[in-house]
């Protein structure tokens, strides 16, 4: 799991602008049909000053989106407030300028060895917050609602964490349609609180046993939405993937061993269920051979070897590459067999994996 925080931090770039292209979609429609929805439904002329509004604001507003797509998240800021002077009526340019300056807080929060800039992130955060309040008073209750969707999940790349679990309550009863995203994304970010959590608390006590205890009830809440999105739909790979990950964060290795089965019997091409089931059987094989049951160590050290040669095909891996990230040995209960760790995947077709949060 190691190497996968590593690829995630490689390819952060590239996520920050996907993440960009994809903000707002829902509602951010072209100037001019908004301007011509204006025309048919305003009074004459509360119209043509809307509509004024909108021919000034085409330009900036094209500017700044090209730049916050190429992660010159400053000047598009800049941009934006041009646009907002323009425009005020005009929802775009707060609800851009609070997606930019979250995105850029995130950016300043990694530079963890700069206090001034973890002071600026935090200031970003509040004032990205304040642009999305006010873009959602600016636009119809349907429109409000994907607003605040793109707030929260933000804010959960933020780790501004209790804004956005206020915003998914709003959610859940305002679009009740969509639950199983509002379940998953909720589930998202508890799963990161509670393990930055468990990282911090771990490193200042010196104690993986302590970390476990501060972050569990985080886990515990986040397993209970990814459970949720299972009963709204059970062949929601993603959700058994991350719940198998709150199992493993928390040492509960045969729990997540039966999740990541699962999300095998689902997609029998997701690589990341394989690595991960074959990290969990590795730790449960050492932990069994430290109980002296060498016979079913033995097992489930080939369980995983088999699940990272599975990783290692479906990358295109040379052999032995995929090797394992070293878990901690969790005490293992030699009474209670793990016949699902020991089953070997079944070949199926490749299928594409489904979308999940990498741990």
């Amino acid at each position: 799991m190691g190497d996968d925080s590593r690829m995630i931090r490689s390819l952060r770039p590239i996520l920050h602008r996907l993440a960009a292209a994809l903000a707002c979609t829902a509602f951010l429609a072209p100037l001019a049909t908004q301007a011509q929805k204006t025309k048919e439904k305003e009074p004459a002329g509360h119209s043509k000053a809307v509509q004024a509004q909108i021919k000034a604001a085409e330009v900036p507003l094209k500017a700044a989106n090209t730049l916050r797509d190429a992660s010159q998240f400053e000047p598009a800021i800049e941009k934006y407030t041009e646009v907002i002077k323009v425009a005020p009526e005009l929802f775009q340019g707060y609800a851009n300028r609070g997606f930019t300056r979250i995105e850029l807080g995130v950016m300043k929060r990694e530079m963890r060895n700069d206090p001034a800039a973890q002071t600026q992130a935090d200031e970003l955060f509040k004032a990205g917050t304040e642009d999305y309040e006010m873009a959602m008073k600016l636009v119809p209750k349907d429109k409000a609602v994907v607003l605040r969707n793109d707030r929260a999940n933000a804010l959960t790349r933020a780790g501004s964490y209790e804004v956005a679990f206020a915003d998914f309550e709003i959610l859940m009863k305002e679009d009740p349609k969509n639950l199983k995203s509002y379940y998953f994304n909720r589930g998202v970010a508890y799963l990161d609180k509670a393990t930055a959590l468990r990282d911090k608390v771990r490193t200042e006590k010196k104690s993986l046993d302590a970390g476990i205890a501060a972050a569990k009830p985080d886990f515990t809440l986040a397993m209970a939405d990814f459970t949720k999105t299972i009963e709204l739909d059970p062949k929601m790979t993603a959700s058994y993937l991350n719940r198998g990950t709150c199992n493993t964060r928390i040492l509960e290795y045969e729990l997540a061993v039966v999740d990541y089965t699962k999300a095998i019997e689902i997609d029998p091409a997701n690589k990341r269920a394989y690595r991960s089931r074959g990290e969990v059987n590795k730790a449960l094989a050492e932990g069994l051979r430290q109980l002296g049951d060498k016979d079913k160590a033995a097992e489930l050290k080939a369980a995983s070897d088999r699940d990272f040669a599975k990783y290692e095909e479906l990358t295109k891996l040379p052999a032995g590459a995929a090797g394992g990230t070293a878990l901690p040995v969790a005490p293992v209960n030699a009474a209670t067999p793990a016949a699902p760790a020991a089953t070997p995947a079944k070949p199926a077709p490749a299928a594409s994996p489904a979308p999940a949060k990498t741990p």
